[in-house]
């Protein structure tokens, strides 16, 4: 946490801006009364506290910047981050809805999360673009307004556990100096960027040729297997409506790409390499596209930007200003790392990692995993086992002994016997299912057999029936015969 005094913000480190801070004003997250209360004063203008002291930040490193906020008699908070992070870095949050209102240009992600009795977590994470000092500023808002007027004793927003991070070189901007075009030309700097201040916005020029037309990283970027990146760009259409994002190489599954319409701001199709995509308006014809992918192994990539014709055809001829592009970038996500308290010196150290059963430094084998305040056991006998901590302080380490109680055991077991496909019941309902089967076949065949039995001796009691006849009609013949011989001998 590089912040100093990350509980203490009616300490001087912080600077006020038109308003005071009440000391240990409220319930903390952890159950301390530790919270500061944030009190606008009575001029109607914006209210917040900043880092006095800045933090130096590196040109293209990410940082992620949190706190924890409850709503006092406002219900928004704004997070931004000022020096060496470009403009429109911030972000405005309804800590009574508990939902992000906006989001600016130059922010990677955004969160807010809930951690009980009205706290929510506030996280907003973005790319230094210059190598600087920065700050980064708290607000409260009535409602969406930054501007208003307070009393100056009721406590606005409450605050708590600030906290600054550096989650290292996991992003790339890519200007024209940093790209490399492909059956186009680059323009420089020749139209109004989305903040709509500075001309920095570049342009691509299809070069007249039938052929895809695009602009792709001209230095590989390291990617690493198993993490989630965002391929982030902001356009604007010039002759060519449509636009793909594409991470060709091996790296990611085939077909990690997205295509959109940038003249009616919609995704039009998502390849089944990426796990997803997004467009939102930036103002002034602007929109920022990302396509979401998890990179399938470690390696470097040289994602690419295309522009598109009217019927979604990469490949066409052209010699037009097609689109006009502006800070692209592949960025890992992340999240923010469990709260580190700080007092007069900012505390570094290395992510919190934890095993079942390795070596007691618990370092990470990967049958656990640490995501903010959680412990999620990934391997063993307490497989899918969770732990969740409510402190927001830790020793340099700690040994957490636990063993499977006698329900939880029987539980597993009961769970093993009516597996549905390898349980032991199952086994015997499928082996008396078999054993049925065959019961039924021999019946059935049984009956087949007694039908063929049934039909012979009826054909042969049906032949007894006409020899007896017959029998009974040459005795009467004969009797007749010997009547009549007799009769004559008389």
């Amino acid at each position: 946490n590089l912040f100093q005094y990350s509980e203490q913000f009616d300490n001087a480190y912080w600077t006020k801006s038109n308003a005071t801070v009440s000391a240990n004003a409220a319930t903390a997250p952890t159950g301390t009364t530790t919270a500061d209360g944030l009190v606008a004063d009575a001029v109607n203008t914006t209210h917040s506290l900043a880092n006095g002291t800045a933090i130096s930040v590196t040109a293209g490193e990410a940082y992620i910047f949190t706190v924890y906020a409850k709503e006092g008699d406002k219900t928004g908070a704004r997070l931004s981050l000022n020096g060496g992070f470009g403009t429109d870095t911030q972000v405005d949050f309804n800590i009574n809805a508990g939902t992000i209102l906006t989001t600016g240009d130059g922010i990677d992600e955004a969160k807010i999360e809930s951690v009980g009795s009205g706290w929510y977590r506030l996280t907003i994470k973005a790319t230094a673009t210059g190598t600087a000092t920065a700050t980064a500023k708290i607000n409260t808002l009535d409602g969406s307004s930054d501007t208003f007027a307070g009393d100056a004793s009721t406590v606005s927003t409450y605050v708590w556990g600030g906290q600054f991070e550096n989650v290292t070189v996991d992003t790339t901007v890519l200007t024209e100096a940093g790209v490399t075009a492909s059956g186009a030309t680059i323009g420089a700097n020749v139209v109004l960027g989305p903040d709509g201040v500075t001309t920095d916005g570049d342009s691509l020029t299809s070069d007249g040729t039938s052929g895809p037309h695009y602009v792709a990283s001209t230095s590989a970027i390291s990617v690493t297997s198993g993490k989630t990146y965002d391929y982030i760009a902001f356009v604007k259409a010039g002759a060519q409506p449509r636009v793909r994002l594409e991470i060709p190489g091996s790296n990611f599954a085939a077909n990690t790409y997205a295509e959109f319409d940038i003249s009616g701001g919609s995704v039009t199709a998502t390849g089944a390499g990426a796990t997803s995509a997004s467009i939102i308006d930036a103002g002034g014809g602007w929109y920022r596209i990302t396509v979401t992918a998890d990179a399938t192994a470690t390696g470097t990539e040289q994602p690419r930007l295309y522009s598109m014709d009217a019927a979604d055809n990469l490949t066409y001829t052209a010699s037009t200003l097609d689109t006009y592009f502006w800070d692209q970038r592949l960025v890992e996500k992340s999240s923010a790392g469990s709260y580190v308290v700080t007092t007069s010196a900012s505390v570094t150290g290395a992510t919190a990692t934890a095993n079942i059963d390795g070596g007691a430094e618990g370092l990470d084998d990967g049958s656990a995993t640490i995501v903010d305040n959680t412990i999620t056991v990934n391997t063993g006998s307490a497989k899918g086992l969770i732990l969740f901590f409510s402190g927001f302080s830790f020793s340099d380490s700690m040994q957490l002994d636990f063993t499977v109680g006698a329900g939880a055991k029987l539980y597993n077991k009961l769970g093993e016997l009516i597996d549905v496909t390898t349980g032991i019941v199952e086994a015997e309902i499928d082996s008396l299912t078999d054993q049925n089967k065959v019961s039924n076949d021999r019946i059935t065949e049984m009956q087949i057999r007694l039908d063929i039995e049934r039909d012979n001796m009826l054909d042969r009691f049906i032949a007894m029936e006409i020899a007896l006849a017959q029998g009974s009609r040459i005795l009467e013949s004969i009797r007749r015969i010997t009547d009549a011989v007799l009769g004559t001998g008389r």
